[in-house]
């Protein structure tokens, strides 16, 4: 991780310690936890290749979460208005579902995965990364038996695996 992007998380882990029980600071930090993530896919998911493009979009994202764990908590946890509603930033959510679903559409163009439908394959990347992610951070991958440090090895040839799963 480069000098800037350990400064940058290191500020916006101080930044949720000092905001915890703080509902509404929590909610202003959402839209940087996202931008934060949004800036790792400019960075690592270049490729001008839809499915090696693909494949980085979801390291990227996986390997964000397990680096960043309390950005990547913040960016789910749901904050409530008043009235008992989740307040949502649909903007930053529908920021990361597009970095997904565009890259699916060309190679969906391109006939080089099984899907048929760009947003249901996002929704399904989505979810076996999200869950991965959840299931580490919190210690439910324990259940299958490997060390903390295989860990990250483990959820990353599981993705190899999906990917080469919906590849034709």
């Amino acid at each position: 991780m480069s000098e800037l992007k350990e400064l940058k998380q290191d500020v916006m882990s101080r930044e949720i310690l000092a905001a915890r029980g703080d509902e509404k600071l929590l909610y202003e930090l959402q839209p940087k936890a996202f931008n934060l993530l949004l800036e790792e896919f400019r960075l690592k998911a270049s490729s001008t290749d839809p499915l090696k493009r693909l494949e980085e979009i979801c390291k990227t994202y996986l390997n964000f979460g397990l680096d960043n764990p309390q950005t990547y908590q913040l960016m789910f946890t749901p904050i409530y208005d008043q009235a008992g509603q989740i307040r949502f930033h649909p903007e930053k959510d529908t920021a990361v579902f597009n970095y997904f679903t565009d890259c699916l559409e060309r190679c969906l163009r391109r006939e080089l995965v099984h899907f048929k439908n760009a947003e249901i394959g996002t929704l399904q990347m989505w979810s076996l990364i999200h869950g991965l992610i959840s299931l580490n951070l919190t210690a439910r991958i324990d259940v299958i038996g490997i060390s903390e440090a295989h860990v990250p090895a483990t959820l990353n040839k599981t993705v190899d695996d999906f990917l080469a799963s919906i590849t034709r």
